[in-house]
């Protein structure tokens, strides 16, 4: 009871000092004035005043609070190997720079700045509103999950051995954990993207920072694709040689730049939606490329034989950077999460996805490597007979599938570009800047095509980045009372050294390997 008194005047105080929009206060009604959401609402109050003052409260303070919050109705669930919420006011976030406004008023307003309707308020804190259902959800997550990654899953099998697969589960439940913790740090509506999330835990500079890593990790991607594209088509042409001026072009130099000739069109488009409409999911590519490579190790007479070596520690960091590259899906959770009818569902729709994913992964891996053993190449379908009908079905899945994903992977690029150095409405410049960034793109293609390799720099850098190192970093950040659950910490901690120990190994060996074959 002495408690609550002291947070009763401390929120006089504080609504004195920090006082509402304009008309906000006609919107809220009696009801919304619940004693739990008193409590709640002056406890953030406390922690905005003191934050603003440049006060970092005392340990014992905070556990205070965080009793408070306990008793005013915010639940703290926490199960020992995932589920946990705490409830925790995140960092405030700028709506009209240099103005800040309180978390409770903020989540009170419109798209337009302007105060919601009691109707509105508990839509948008509660259900999501309209969207996606639970089940289309999945088929997106997946969708996400399931890329070009699965065709090297058997040469990670190959290079790490059979026990490598015990990495892969581990790298999936990680990845699924760190998945969840971006989900815990969208309490505020605002956030809604995984740039949100990054602003919500360091300011602007965080927003900047996971735009960048995004960018790269879109624009390292592209690159794959265009390697990937002139390796499968130099397997179903192969000996095609062109001639530019005395120039001679033969074999995936080739095919580059032919793919990215054909491309290059579909880039100047600001209209993507009928790209979008004939692209093939990821899902869908993978069950066509895993019921081909099965049809020609059980029917085309290949054989299920290869067993080769257990475990190679050699080959390890490069098998769990590829592993990286095929779990790489985070900078898109929240943007499914948004898109959710009811969000509190994500977390089965995550467990959902990664569990799915894992099996198609895990299948092609070891229907792959018994099939070819230590011989499996770093494309699957490098290892097919072309002669086969299932060869040639899985080649022109995955040619198709690529074609009509260039746009849209280089369209968020583009327009960021543009958006931040070419005047609105400026055609020319817009397609310059789409044609100079194909061309960046078919360079580093050129320089470095080696698909295996650069697919495991892509996950020992950019996907340990994305998926495991921010998100474990943005949440502690906005929520400051996971220090205190010495459990979720250790995780947390034991997520972040695995990262960083597949981040550094990862990075050298597959750096080792593509100045080898230079």
């Amino acid at each position: 009871m002495f408690m609550q008194v002291l947070l009763l005047i401390s929120a006089a105080l504080n609504v004195a000092i920090h006082e509402p929009p304009k008309g906000l206060g006609d919107t809220v009604t009696p009801e919304l004035r619940t004693r739990q959401q008193l409590i709640a609402q002056v406890t953030e109050m406390i922690h905005i005043w003191d934050s603003q003052q440049g006060e970092v409260p005392a340990s014992r303070e905070k556990d205070k609070i965080g009793r408070c919050e306990t008793l005013g109705g915010g639940v703290v669930r926490f199960f020992i190997w995932s589920f946990y919420y705490a409830y925790k006011m995140e960092s405030l976030r700028e709506i009209q720079p240099p103005q800040q406004q309180p978390h409770i008023w903020r989540s009170m307003l419109n798209e337009n700045n302007q105060p919601q309707q009691p109707q509105q308020q508990a839509q948008n804190l509660n259900s999501g509103g309209e969207g996606t259902t639970i089940l289309r959800t999945c088929f997106n997550g997946v969708n996400t999950l399931c890329g070009v990654g699965i065709l090297s899953v058997p040469y990670a099998i190959a290079q790490g051995g059979w026990l490598s697969l015990i990495l892969l589960l581990f790298v999936g439940l990680i990845s699924w954990y760190t998945g969840l913790l971006l989900k815990r740090c969208m309490k505020d509506p605002i956030i809604k993207t995984y740039s949100d999330i990054g602003h919500a835990a360091f300011g602007p500079k965080g927003r900047t920072l996971i735009a960048a890593a995004m960018y790269l990790e879109l624009f390292a991607v592209a690159v794959e694709f265009f390697i990937l594209e002139g390796d499968t088509l130099n397997m179903l042409f192969p000996n095609t040689t062109f001639t530019i001026e005395h120039l001679k072009v033969k074999g995936t130099v080739a095919f580059i730049i032919i793919t990215a000739l054909i491309v290059l069109p579909s880039t100047w488009l600001r209209n993507l939606g009928v790209l979008a409409y004939f692209s093939i999911g990821g899902i869908v590519t993978s069950i066509i490329l895993l019921g081909c490579v099965l049809w020609v190790g059980a029917i085309d007479g290949v054989g299920f034989h290869a067993r080769d070596k257990l475990l190679d520690l050699g080959g390890l960091p490069l098998t769990a950077s590829i592993f990286m590259f095929c779990y790489g899906g985070h900078a898109v959770f929240p943007t499914l999460c948004t898109s959710m009818k009811n969000r509190t569902q994500f977390p089965k729709v995550l467990a959902a996805c990664f569990i799915t994913s894992t099996i198609i992964y895990g299948s092609m891996a070891t229907i792959g490597y018994l099939m070819f053993g230590e011989f499996s190449k770093d494309q699957i379908t490098l290892n097919l007979p072309l002669r086969n009908v299932c060869t040639k079905i899985a080649i022109l899945t995955i040619i198709i599938n690529l074609l009509t994903k260039f746009s849209l992977i280089l369209s968020p690029i583009s327009l960021a570009i543009e958006a931040k150095f070419i005047p609105p409405n400026n055609r020319l410049l817009s397609i310059l800047v789409r044609t100079l960034l194909m061309i960046s793109i078919v360079v580093v293609a050129l320089a470095f095509p080696y698909f295996g390799y650069v697919m495991a720099f892509i996950g020992a850098i950019l996907n340990v980045t994305v998926s495991l190192l921010l998100p474990c970093v943005c949440y502690l950040k906005i929520n400051e009372v996971a220090w205190a659950f010495e459990f979720e910490f250790m995780a947390i901690i034991g997520i972040l050294v695995s990262g960083i120990l597949i981040g550094i190994t990862g990075t050298y060996i597959s750096v080792k390997h593509i100045i080898a074959h230079l």
